[in-house]
C-alpha cells in the first residue's frame, strides 16, 4: 500500500498535466492569432515566447497541483 501523501502527489500531478493540456489547447491558438511577425527573426522570437509560456505553465500546473495533492494526502491518516 502506498502512503496517502504519495498517492495525493501523483493524483495532483496527473490532474495538473490534464489541466495544462486543456488550458493550452484553448490558449495557444488564440495567442497564435495575435502573431504580427513580419520577419523570420520576429517569428522565431514569437515561437520562443510561446515555448517559454508552455514550459512555465506546465511546471506551475504539475508541481503546484502535485504539491497541493501531497498536502491533502498527508492530512489523511491511514
Amino acid at each position: 500500500m502506498i502512503p496517502t501523501y504519495v498517492a495525493g502527489a501523483i493524483i495532483g500531478a496527473v490532474i495538473g498535466y490534464f489541466s495544462y493540456l486543456f488550458v493550452m489547447s484553448m490558449l495557444e491558438p488564440r495567442l497564435r492569432m495575435t502573431d504580427r511577425s513580419k520577419t523570420p527573426d520576429e517569428k522565431a522570437d514569437f515561437e520562443r515566447r510561446i515555448r517559454l509560456l508552455r514550459t512555465i505553465f506546465l511546471v506551475v500546473e504539475v508541481v503546484g497541483l502535485g504539491a497541493a495533492g501531497f498536502l491533502i494526502g498527508s492530512s489523511y491518516q491511514q
